[in-house]
């Protein structure tokens, strides 16, 4: 089982990312103060950020992989917001366009876990 956990304010965005529960298990958040503490309490493998809260405060995506280096990180983001290389710039393993790539999350995720 791959544990993911979803980070963003928005609900709707949060609801869209359909994966199969019979691979993932799922954990949402819409509190970004407190999403690094989840990673204290639970182990994740995977992370879907949206590029909106990609740094907060001092903590970012570099800070979180040297304290977790096992999490895959994957930025949510619009078309024409930020792009693959800007991504991996910020630390990411992979970029996401919402709601475009979407319905290939699902395969995304399974080739970074299994690298």
């Amino acid at each position: 089982m791959i544990k993911v956990l979803i980070v963003d304010k928005d609900k709707d965005f949060r609801d869209s990312i359909n994966l199969s529960d019979k691979i993932f298990k799922i954990k949402q958040t819409d509190c970004i103060e407190n999403w690094v503490e989840l990673l204290n309490k639970e182990k994740f493998d995977v992370v879907l950020l949206s590029y909106k809260n990609v740094q907060y405060g001092d903590i970012n995506i570099r800070t979180i992989i040297d304290k977790y280096p096992k999490i895959k990180i994957i930025i949510v983001g619009n078309k024409g917001e930020i792009d693959l290389k800007e991504a991996m710039e910020l630390g990411a393993h992979w970029l996401v366009h919402y709601p475009e790539s979407l319905k290939h999350l699902h395969n995304i995720i399974l080739n970074l876990e299994y690298k």
